[in-house]
């Protein structure tokens, strides 16, 4: 089983919907150690503390899409949750009434004193990195990429409940294959983000090391063919693709 590690509760990647809409809907059960998925139940549960079960919002479908995730996300932050709160040691169960955004602070930092204040601000989305990917990267370059055998990096941001950057990993993965020495992800910490729990903790920062025998212009051409989506119903011929709308792009000096 996968578990979304920057949580201290277990999540699973199933939740990965539920995380990146900030919406956790009727019948999701979460328990406070991945304990609770490795043996049989009446074993289980001897290592179980705390567990929950959603009782409200009724279970629906939505989606992400790449224009309205991050609205998505800080709307439900403040909306309605109810569910039925377990201590499995007290053998006691009652019903909370809570924020979504409370709830998905709770798995993240497993404070069960604080995580019904209102002291949480809304984390910023994976996408957010764009803004200080330029001021990360001589971190990056300094302690990731300094022994490596290429000549410039690609780095884009990542986050593995994003289907939207997902998109972007894959499509990236494939066109650049053949101008790269080496990709790989790494957390916000490691990238030298100065704040990085003003993210959402699935943020991370992908890599793509572009091999000294890539000629530059096809590495940009490659970066194209992966991130740009020609706008509907344009009203030019012209074609506008900024990589800086996706990533950052730097090649050594």
């Amino acid at each position: 089983m996968n578990f979304f590690t920057e949580f201290k509760w277990a999540v699973l990647h199933a939740f990965g919907n539920a995380l990146a809409s900030c919406r956790f809907e009727q019948g999701d059960v979460l328990y406070d150690t991945k304990l609770a998925y490795m043996d049989t139940w009446s074993e289980a549960e001897k290592h179980v503390i705390y567990s929950f079960q959603v009782k409200s919002p009724m279970r629906g479908s939505y989606a992400e899409s790449a224009s309205s995730a991050e609205t998505t996300f800080s709307t439900n932050w403040s909306s309605r949750v109810v569910f039925d709160f377990y201590d499995h040691r007290a053998k006691t169960t009652k019903i909370i009434e809570t924020t979504q955004g409370r709830l998905y602070s709770l798995l993240w930092h497993g404070d069960l004193t604080n995580y019904l204040s209102d002291s949480f601000n809304i984390p910023m989305q994976a996408s957010s990195l764009l803004n200080i990917l330029p001021d990360s990267s001589p971190t990056i370059q300094s302690n990731i990429i300094k022994n490596s055998d290429s000549c410039g990096f690609f780095l884009l941001p990542f986050d593995l409940t994003s289907q939207q950057l997902k998109e972007k990993y894959e499509q990236l993965n494939i066109n650049l294959s053949p101008f790269i020495s080496d990709h790989k992800i790494i957390g916000l910490k490691e990238g030298g983000v100065s704040d990085p729990l003003s993210f959402v903790p699935t943020s991370q920062i992908a890599i793509f090391l572009i091999s000294k025998q890539a000629q530059q212009d096809k590495v940009i051409d490659a970066i194209k063919k992966s991130l740009y989506k020609p706008a509907k119903n344009k009203t030019s011929t012209k074609e506008i693709f900024k990589i800086s709308s996706h990533g950052f792009l730097k090649y050594f000096e």
